[in-house]
């Protein structure tokens, strides 16, 4: 399974970003790790019921609701 798709699942299982957590591997010193996850993000079609879960009003507002909240979601441990 993809990035993607599974963010995606955990997106509709969630009630709130706080339950959703993704922790990476420091040591493999993942180069230019937020920026390829925010793109990968960016890349993501999201539908109306995750807007009215997250209770934004577009994609757009999706998107910087998850960059705000981003380093806790995705974590890289040392």
């Amino acid at each position: 399974m993809h990035f993607a798709e599974q963010f995606l699942k955990d997106l509709q299982k969630a009630t709130s970003l706080d339950q959703i957590k993704w922790i990476f591997d420091g040591k493999k010193n993942p180069s230019n790790f937020r920026k390829n996850m925010e793109k990968a993000i960016d890349k993501m079609t999201f539908d109306d019921d995750l807007l009215l879960k997250f209770g934004v009003d577009d994609i757009d507002e999706l998107r910087y609701l998850i960059e705000i909240n981003f380093d806790k979601i995705f974590k890289l441990t040392n």
